[in-house]
């Protein structure tokens, strides 16, 4: 079983490199097998030492794993939702999400459906929590004192509950960082913030439906106006070309809402993209998938700016998406994961 670790290191940036000097601070973290190919990494943000500096942190030896319908993990996976408290007035909502097997991607005569969309099991052996909502303004701000949204209020102020967007893969590395640090005593024995992976992203949003909706329904029309759709999220037919405040639309069987729509979300898994996203882990029987090479990074769940059979369940994005930047259809939605 693949195992997630977190390696640590800093690094110290001339601060004549204007766009880089940021990103010494604001940082990200890489939960692929540590091995001399990786590219992506956190880098502690609490200090600077030289690039000698860096160490990496191996992983423990493996517990024996679980299968999804083994007693284990029948008396494992109950677990209660969290609540973490970010501010007054501002709480970080995260529902249980039961380990289990899952047909990923689409049937061939789905509505909207892309070739990159092959359908195949997958296996995720450890349940996880997620967002019950997007990551919102207020939630953001309350934890690292900013908000790079584009889509605020008159004279920049903040629209608490829409999603936060435009902001980059890198900086979300901060964001959980600081989370995990300051939530430490209260955090699940094994677990961390992170972004949830590609196939938890999706096995979440389906919650056991087949469908290219998680209603379990197929879209009436891949362009333009969808009824289907317009119960579960803001896309192009009804967003007005702007965000939304999260939660006013259908959640999906497990609580979950905002899958489709309002804001693009970052997942953990490296990608190319070639016209279409594609991942070294998108096949057959593989058991919790994460894609570790590539120069761009996974998106899912469609926007306020797209079609509608760009919001489907199975719809890869990425649009080169380059882990530097960010934009105002952009968010994204935290794991809480399991970790070494």
């Amino acid at each position: 079983m693949k195992q997630a670790v977190f390696l640590y290191f800093s690094v110290s940036i001339p601060s004549s490199s204007s766009v880089l000097t940021e990103y010494s601070v604001h940082t990200m973290a890489s939960w692929c097998p540590a091995s001399p190919s990786i590219t992506t990494y956190w880098i502690r943000p609490s200090s600077f030492l030289s690039t000698s500096g860096w160490s990496l942190q191996y992983p423990a030896a493996s517990s024996p794993s679980i299968t999804p319908d083994s007693p284990a993990a029948a008396s494992a996976e109950k677990k209660d939702n969290l609540t973490f408290k970010l501010a007054d007035g501002v709480d970080l909502e995260m529902i249980w999400i039961p380990a289990g097997t899952f047909m990923m991607g689409s049937p061939e005569d789905e509505l909207g459906r892309y070739d990159n969309e092959t359908q195949h099991q997958v296996t995720l052996t450890q349940g996880f929590w997620i967002g019950k909502y997007p990551v919102t303004q207020a939630q953001y701000k309350a934890v690292t004192g900013g908000n790079p949204s584009y889509f605020t209020s008159f004279f920049g102020g903040m629209k608490k509950d829409n999603p936060v967007e435009s902001v980059s893969w890198y900086k979300i590395g901060h964001f959980c960082y600081v989370l995990n640090e300051t939530h430490e005593s209260e955090l699940p024995s094994g677990y961390k913030f992170a972004l949830p992976t590609e196939a938890q992203w999706e096995y979440a949003c389906r919650a056991g439906t087949t469908r290219a909706l998680n209603s379990n329904q197929n879209l009436l029309n891949e362009n333009g106006y969808d009824s289907r759709l317009d119960e579960l999220g803001w896309y192009d037919a009804n967003s007005g070309g702007k965000t939304h405040p999260v939660g006013q639309k259908k959640p999906n069987a497990w609580g979950l809402y905002d899958m489709h729509g309002n804001v693009w979300e970052w997942c953990r898994d490296n990608c190319e993209y070639a016209g279409d996203v594609a991942t070294d882990t998108y096949r057959d029987g593989v058991v919790d998938p994460l894609c570790c090479s590539g120069s761009y990074r996974v998106l899912r769940g469609g926007s306020w700016s797209n079609y509608a059979g760009g919001c489907r369940s199975a719809y890869r994005g990425s649009n080169r998406s380059v882990p530097l930047y960010g934009n105002n259809f952009v968010g994204f939605r935290l794991a809480l994961a399991p970790v070494q």
